[in-house]
């Protein structure tokens, strides 16, 4: 097949970069860290040999008039370059700054290649092998099917030997292999499936502080970002503990995930993002390319289940979307209506990365890490690096920059950790008890927050601190509701004709007067009118039952009811009870001289204020 088209997870890629050719989300990359004698030259060899090998890093993009084309008309000259950085005071942190500047920059559609590889020497036998292309020609399986051939032909030209063959297939069999999959009854199967498990699902939850979605073109795109690395021991710990529940390690950080998302947002219900390979088959399987999807899962948290539970649940979920993995997320979206930016199928994105530095061999080289980046995430992902049974695991958060910050990155890693080593000391413990606060915090919260100790004139009323305010600043706003703004001096003259009113209706210190009025600027009119005539307000709200309110009148027995026409109708019949509507008391009391503060003698600050009703533990 000369000039394939591209595949539809392709496609999605292509369509999105062109919204904005300098977005660098689409950026894919791999950083292998290679301890020990490397022959450099022989690294280059090996370098041309699998990139001649691998159709899809030698492919040039045609955009047609109809849908765009892979070119496969010439091989790739490429160089391997290298960049000495033993000199820098601290060699990892100079080619960790070099990684971030070159994922931050977008490799344009229309250059060729679509990727760059470089070799950074950090000390005589220590390189870092960081390689980059873009997302549209590169999944993550590719780097695990790439980097594995590699160190083969590598190996291969060190000892001497001609490398075997590389036995992968080609781009035209992956699409002849999609075409069929789209052609078949199995294709009409998985739509139907996410049809019905995307039904009625939730908004996702998320954890971001902002909602504004900035562009992904900015140099900043990828600094939202933390990490952290696990001991041997502790993962060791978490595998043993997924392994006596029938469940995997992904399987137990996905959960811990799902719990952690669960207890920050309040949700009972969360949807996490699952990168797969979406390769089912033998021939998919054996070819790079760009073929990864994600998915979909949807996770409920028990009130009171154990990480026991949910590992269960977790598993179970797995398995069941698993089955319909190569079904496209962006056909999900069409389907569920959500095709808009910010119409999200999932939150946060739990990415397990594959374990394969054990199985790789350069001639003697020892592989000390290896390390695989995406572009910025739509909200934030949690990308976990397996370092095999005898190694640890390295946690990193990336975050969306316009919707985290770094330290709120770095604060929801360390509260993620902390969760997970609680989970592991009690694993049958309920995860909605688990504490989620850093060591310091709650002495934070509890004493140093809480600390408001601060000299105040205890032995005056409320209203009259208010009508101090009134002499400072008569003229500064003090209420505004809707199209009504009151500044001090109006709302203290409204507040006094009523305070009036009210004492020449028997209002005095320690009476109370119900209020039922709809959230108004009425209302702080006749809440303050209630004070200043040495009264104490019984608030009601007009959306409680009547039952309730009546309980409360009968209970209570105020001398007065202020009440609005809304009020009035949730009442029903309150009997002999006087009841004043404050808006034709208003109106009829317009010109009214009687605006100055009243004064009512004895009333002090140990006078009753207000009697408030909550449900208590017998809801009375």
């Amino acid at each position: 097949m000369k000039n394939p088209s591209l595949l539809p997870a392709q496609l999605g890629i292509f369509f999105r970069q062109h919204v904005d050719l300098r977005d660098p989300r689409f950026n894919v990359a791999q950083l292998t860290e290679i301890v020990g004698p490397l022959d450099v030259d022989a690294l280059q060899a090996a370098l041309h040999q699998t990139i001649s090998d691998t159709e899809a890093m030698q492919v040039r993009l045609l955009d047609t008039h109809a849908l765009p084309r892979q070119v496969l008309d010439e091989p790739v000259d490429f160089t391997l370059r290298v960049i000495d950085v033993s000199d820098a005071a601290d060699p990892l942190q100079a080619v960790e700054a070099h990684v971030r500047t070159a994922m931050s920059t977008a490799i344009h559609l229309n250059q060729w290649p679509l990727f760059e590889i470089l070799l950074y020497k950090a000390a005589s036998e220590r390189f870092f092998l960081f390689q980059r292309i873009h997302h549209v020609a590169f999944d993550g399986f590719s780097f695990l099917l790439f980097t594995q051939r590699l160190a083969s032909v590598y190996s291969a030209l060190i000892d001497g030997h001609l490398p075997a063959p590389s036995g992968w297939g080609r781009l035209s069999d992956l699409i002849a292999d999609d075409a069929a999959y789209r052609a078949s009854p199995a294709l009409e199967k998985d739509q139907q499936f996410w049809r019905d498990y995307l039904a009625g699902c939730p908004e996702p939850a998320t954890l971001a502080e902002r909602t504004a979605r900035a562009s992904h073109a900015s140099s900043d795109a990828v600094s939202a970002a933390a990490q952290t690395r696990l001991s041997p021991e502790i993962a060791m710990r978490l595998r043993q503990t997924a392994r006596r529940n029938d469940a995997t390690g992904p399987q137990f950080v996905t959960a811990v995930m799902a719990a952690f998302v669960a207890r920050m947002s309040d949700q009972p219900e969360v949807v996490l993002g699952l990168p797969v390979t979406a390769r089912v088959g033998r021939v998919a399987r054996n070819v790079p390319g760009m073929m990864s999807n994600i998915l979909p899962l949807r996770l409920a948290v028990s009130e009171g289940s154990s990480i026991t539970d949910l590992l269960e649940h977790v598993a179970r979920q797995s398995r069941r979307v698993l089955r319909h993995q190569r079904y496209r997320f962006k056909d999900m979206r069409r389907d569920a209506r959500r095709l808009d930016a910010g119409e999200l199928l999932f939150g946060p994105i739990v990415n397990i990365m594959p374990e394969f530095t054990s199985a790789l061999n350069f001639a003697g080289c020892r592989i000390a890490s290896n390390r695989c980046f995406a572009g910025t995430p739509d909200d934030l992902s949690l990308i976990v690096h397996d370092e095999g049974e005898d190694g640890g695991l390295e946690l990193q958060f990336e975050a969306n920059p316009s919707l985290y910050t770094r330290e709120s990155v770095e604060t929801h890693l360390r509260r993620f950790t902390h969760l997970l080593g609680e989970i592991l000391d009690a694993p049958e413990a309920p995860l909605n008890r688990m504490d989620l606060l850093l060591p310091g915090e709650r002495a934070l919260l509890l004493e140093r927050w809480n600390d408001t100790a601060a000299a105040y004139p205890e032995h005056l009323c409320i209203h009259q601190l208010f009508e101090q305010q009134v002499q400072r600043t008569p003229d500064a706003t003090a209420v505004v509701f809707e199209d009504v703004s009151l500044t001090y001096a109006q709302l203290n003259a409204r507040a006094n004709r009523l305070a009036h009113h009210l004492i020449g209706l028997g209002v005095r210190p320690e009476t109370r007067v119900a209020l039922c009025l709809v959230r108004s600027h009425e209302l702080i009119v006749a809440l303050l009118a209630i004070l200043k005539a040495g009264g104490a307000y019984v608030p009601l709200d007009p959306a409680y039952p009547g039952e309730r309110l009546t309980h409360i009148l009968d209970d209570a027995a105020p001398v007065l009811l202020i009440a609005d026409a809304p009020g009035r109708q949730a009442l029903g019949d309150t009997g002999d009870l006087p009841v004043l509507d404050p808006v034709s008391f208003h109106d009829a009391a317009a010109q009214s001289n009687h605006d100055h503060d009243p004064i009512v003698p004895d009333l002090n600050s140990r006078h009753l204020a207000y009697v408030i009703y909550t449900s208590g533990s017998t809801g009375k």
